[in-house]
């Protein structure tokens, strides 16, 4: 960025005014009025106006003013961008400025303390944009948004295979279905991981002579968890044929 200047203009009340100075720098005269075009810094600045009439009487005066060039800095902390099964979120982050008149989150007002802000705030169901806008005394505008989705819903699990009660000779056993959610995180079968493609999933389990117990749990990244039980028994044995 360029070097800040400053149109500084005023008036010096003298009948013989013979020339003014704005921070060292020479200013234009008409009549009494003067103008000049001197540099500044961001942050507080202090300047020396003299004047000067014609019989060489001086005077002067000293100012002391303020530049704020930039608009307020805002940072959000939290939440994360993503999923949550919480309906009431903490919304927090940092926000700094000389001159901050107003911090609000989705358009209610909060509180900053050591240049820090925390407030509560309810999700709706789906996604939800959270927005936070800082505005300083001189209109500037900084705003910040981040998106986190709120989910209840725990995976859709559907089983094909096995059905509950079915018997079978076979061991490993190869159980097949299919899971819906979006969000989806892991699927396990016995606790161990099934495998997953598009929304069709496959494992394998070890089943022992007797009623197997098959387990099936879904998980999502908002923690939503859904769980299948199905009963299933493995028969190795040949019928016992017994004549009397």
């Amino acid at each position: 960025p360029g070097a800040l200047v400053l149109d500084a203009i005023g008036r010096a009340d003298d009948t013989q005014l013979s020339w003014v100075t704005v921070g060292g720098r020479q200013a234009t005269l008409t009549g009494n009025d003067y103008s000049a075009v001197i540099p500044v810094n961001e942050g507080t600045n202090t300047v020396t106006v003299e004047a000067a009439d014609v019989p060489g009487s001086t005077s002067s005066k000293e100012l002391t003013f303020s530049v704020d060039t930039q608009a307020p800095f805002v940072r959000i902390d939290a939440p994360a961008s993503g999923v949550t099964s919480e309906q009431l979120v903490t919304v927090s982050g940092a926000v700094s400025d000389a001159h901050l008149a107003t911090l609000t989150v989705n358009g209610s007002a909060a509180a900053v303390t050591a240049e820090t802000f925390t407030v509560d705030i309810q999700l709706s169901l789906g996604l939800n944009t959270i927005t936070v806008e800082a505005i300083d005394t001189l209109g500037k505008t900084t705003t910040r948004s981040t998106t986190i989705e709120l989910d209840y819903d725990g995976p859709v699990v559907q089983v094909n295979n096995p059905t509950n009660g079915e018997f079978t000779n076979t061991t490993p056993y190869n159980v097949t279905g299919t899971v819906i959610d979006t969000d989806l995180v892991s699927l396990t079968i016995n606790g161990t991981p099934a495998t997953v493609t598009g929304s069709d999933f496959t494992g394998s389990v070890n089943l022992s002579e007797g009623a197997n117990l098959i387990t099936i749990v879904a998980s999502d990244s908002a923690s939503n968890t859904t769980t299948r039980e199905l009963n299933l028994t493995f028969d190795s044995l040949a019928p016992q044929v017994v004549i009397n």
